[in-house]
This record gives structure tokens, C-alpha cells and sequence, in this order.
């Protein structure tokens, strides 16, 4: 009988999910530097961009940034790059 009830979710077991869900959604300055094998310096100049900043929010000292919209971000400056690499050979 009381393997039964641990079979079944609680509502302790589905709140421990959604902060597993919810931490891999934000990244850290550390966590995107080895992602993108890039130094520190490197992200801080995506955050000033003034064309195209990367999202990022900072709580004190620490920035935190979402994954999904760095690898939206990613892939649009991929693409600009690539369409300026492609008209200067023209």
C-alpha cells in the first residue's frame, strides 16, 4: 500500500520538476561562456551591442540569461554575419 502512493506524483514531486524545468531555462555568465566558447569579455560586448544587445537581466552581480533567446540571438547574428560576408564577395 505505500508503494502505491509514492507511485503517484505529489504535489512535492511536480514543484521539484518545474524547478528542474525552470533552471535549465537560465543560463549564467559561466554556463554561456563555455556554451559559446567565449570569454567573459566577449558576452559583456554582445550585452552593450548597441545594434543587436544580447537579453540579459542582472540581478547584483550575477547576469542571468535565458537560453531560448541566446540561441535565437545566436542563430539571427550568425545569419547577419553571413549576409555580410556574402555581399562583400559580390
Amino acid at each position: 500500500m505505500t508503494e502505491a502512493k509514492d507511485d503517484k506524483p505529489t504535489n512535492a514531486k511536480a514543484k521539484d520538476v518545474e524547478s528542474i524545468k525552470a533552471a535549465k531555462r537560465w543560463m549564467t555568465l559561466r554556463d554561456l561562456c563555455e556554451a559559446a566558447s567565449v570569454s567573459h569579455e566577449a558576452v559583456a560586448r554582445w550585452v552593450r551591442d548597441e545594434v543587436d544587445p544580447l537579453p540579459a537581466m542582472r540581478f547584483g552581480r550575477r547576469w542571468l540569461f535565458d537560453a531560448a533567446t541566446v540561441e535565437r540571438w545566436m542563430t539571427r547574428r550568425a545569419s547577419r554575419s553571413l549576409g555580410r560576408k556574402q555581399v562583400a564577395r559580390a
